[in-house]
């Protein structure tokens, strides 16, 4: 959320400093990572959109990715996808071809993704 704030996007405090308590009201404690998407628009122009995307597989492949540049296609024209390992060869490959449309980033988070979201 830091990091979405920190580009111009609407973040409320609240998202940016909520618990680990919070956090696990909102989701639940068994929540999934394809339950934290996230869809926020720039501070001075709404119609400016970014999603998060937290794919569940632990390797992401072009499989995972083509229902996100999908979902993409219709307004939202950048995103941010927080994988757990490494993408695939192939993968890399096609966000660098939808990058003509769109433009698509990913991150990778380190160790256990229940431990990097402090639920571990």
């Amino acid at each position: 959320m830091e990091m979405l704030a920190d580009r111009g996007y609407l973040v409320g405090e609240f998202e940016i400093n909520m618990s680990k308590h919070q956090f696990l009201q909102k989701y639940g404690e068994n929540m999934k990572r394809e339950d934290l998407v996230i869809q926020k628009a720039k501070r001075n122009n709404s119609s400016e959109q970014i999603y998060v995307f937290f794919p569940e597989e632990a390797k992401v492949g072009v499989k995972t990715i083509r229902p996100y540049a999908e979902r993409m296609k219709t307004d939202v024209l950048q995103a941010i996808l927080v994988v757990q390992q490494n993408l695939t060869p192939r993968a890399r490959d096609l966000i660098n071809e939808v990058s003509t449309k769109f433009h698509l980033e990913f991150f990778q988070t380190l160790g256990s993704p229940r431990r990097k979201l402090g639920l571990a």
